[in-house]
């Protein structure tokens, strides 16, 4: 996953370089790490909800969700 450029890109290496792959054909990325990274990131204001495909918003807002619940 390339954090550094927005939106953020994801590749995967074939062995013998760097090949970028479509957030809207795989989901395996949302790993808790990275949707907890979003989801900083979005609270922060450094990111934009709109910014983020579907199933990233999906996951961000039930993080959101989550520390709410946990918070109360």
């Amino acid at each position: 996953m390339r954090v550094d450029s927005l939106p953020n890109k994801l590749y995967a290496w074939n062995g013998k370089s760097w090949m970028e792959l479509s957030k809207e054909l795989t989901y395996t990325y949302l790993v808790e790490d990275y949707v907890q990274h979003l989801t900083d990131k979005v609270q922060d204001g450094e990111i934009d909800p709109d910014d983020l495909t579907d199933h990233e918003q999906e996951e961000v807002e039930n993080a959101i969700q989550r520390r709410s619940s946990d918070s109360t």
